[in-house]
């Protein structure tokens, strides 16, 4: 599994890091900066809590994002799409630019409401099914 390393376009020509190599100013009292993990089951098994100080909220779907509760933390990991993908056994090209858009529309949000924040985007990974596969490119592709 590869870190997406991209740069995405959020709000007012702000750029959203996808590189987990960018460095962010510690503001807090804790010797490490804060990572907040939004994610689906597969990131359980992320561990980066050598490295900063790790929040993790369980996030299964892209509309279960909250962009309030990103606020304060100098990091932010987005893992989620797959089970929006995955939740429908017919979905249209449609379907999949509509995700992406409820995707960059949280994006956004977290842009303003974080601007100081390195927001991180892992793509939608690869499954062991054709169908969600082909799905996942084409979402990918979007990014």
């Amino acid at each position: 599994k590869q870190w997406y390393q991209r740069r995405v376009a959020v709000g007012r020509g702000r750029m959203v890091e996808g590189s987990p190599h960018h460095s962010s100013t510690n503001n807090s009292s804790s010797s490490k900066p804060t990572l907040l993990i939004l994610g689906d089951s597969s990131s359980k098994y992320v561990k980066l809590d050598r490295f900063y100080k790790v929040t993790r909220l369980p996030t299964y779907f892209i509309n279960q994002i909250d962009p309030r509760k990103c606020v304060g933390f100098h990091k932010i990991w987005i893992h989620v799409g797959t089970n929006d993908l995955r939740s429908k056994r017919h979905i249209s090209h449609a379907d999949i630019v509509g995700c992406f858009k409820t995707f960059m529309g949280k994006l956004n949000e977290i842009g303003k409401l974080c601007p100081d924040a390195r927001v991180l985007v892992s793509p939608i990974l690869p499954t062991g099914l054709a169908h969600l596969n082909a799905r996942a490119n084409a979402f990918n592709r979007m990014l």
